[in-house]
């Protein structure tokens, strides 16, 4: 199976174990050497750099799922932090309408705004109820205010600090995501190269009509015709993308080429102004 995404390499390489495994099985019995590649790099140390790739994709998924779990509990915090805001506004008109602190009460953010912008509103909340509470002096209204079920201002305080640990908890969980994918891009791409060794080093070997070279695995999807050499296991072309703004729809319309003898292939997208690994 050659090379069609992250999750193909290991399998791409046991394939190369296997190949190589009974090249060096049929030199032995041939009185020749073990076949090893640049910097006498052996079958021994492909499986260990094999071993080492998996254990770093298997974690780096694990890390996904801890970016997920982080994310979903942030944006649940968001949602009902959110709400708290809009009923602390419905309170002040109620409680003491046309006061100061009506008058001051903070506007609901856009859930879609950064950090720093989306917390702003909810800590002018803070000092806004932290004041009202120690206020004996607006007409017609007795401290401490509460929101729907009870809710108070040491209630809101722990749900303020809450929100803030899960918004550190994201940063952290990206940060540590965006360090794996360059370490398992790297392990990645150097099990890639020893496999692009290997093939030239087989081709150099044995001639085309030899087994052994007849059946060397692919790296890359077979573009072209061929058995085990020439345009067979190489990369394929490039795609080329194009893409036009509809005013009309307010979206992007997008068209790309499919090479020939491309099996698959994957579409990215990052939602920030410029490219961002940790949000793709």
């Amino acid at each position: 199976m050659p090379i069609t995404s992250f999750d193909s390499y290991i399998t791409t390489a046991n394939e190369f174990v296997a190949h190589w495994t009974e090249v060096n099985s049929q030199r032995t019995a041939a009185t020749l050497p073990a076949l090893t590649l640049q910097g006498g790099y052996s079958l021994a140390n492909f499986m260990a750099d094999r071993d080492a790739a998996d254990d770093k994709v298997a974690a780096f998924q694990s890390l996904e799922n801890d970016r997920t779990f982080a994310t979903g509990d942030r944006d649940d915090r968001k949602d009902a932090i959110h709400e708290r805001l809009d009923q602390f506004r419905s309170a002040l008109r109620i409680h003491v309408k046309d006061s100061l602190y009506d008058r001051s009460a903070p506007t609901l953010p856009q859930k879609s705004v950064g950090e720093q912008k989306f917390r702003r509103p909810f800590e002018d909340m803070e000092d806004l109820w932290e004041k009202l509470d120690a206020d004996n002096g607006v007409p017609g209204f007795t401290p401490p205010l509460t929101l729907r079920g009870g809710y108070t201002f040491a209630d809101y305080q722990a749900d303020l600090e809450a929100l803030s640990t899960a918004f550190r908890t994201v940063t952290n969980a990206e940060n540590m995501l965006r360090v794996a994918r360059g370490e398992r891009d790297t392990m990645l791409a150097n099990l890639r190269e020893r496999m692009g060794q290997y093939r030239a080093a087989i081709a150099l070997e044995y001639d085309e009509s030899h087994a052994l070279f007849v059946s060397m695995p692919q790296l890359w999807p077979t573009v072209g015709n061929g058995g085990g050499g020439d345009d067979d296991g190489e990369n394929p072309s490039l795609f080329v993308l194009s893409g036009t703004w509809r005013i009309d729809m307010q979206n992007a319309q997008l068209q790309w080429t499919i090479p020939n003898g491309a099996v698959s292939f994957e579409v990215w997208h990052s939602p920030s102004p410029t490219w961002d690994d940790a949000s793709a």
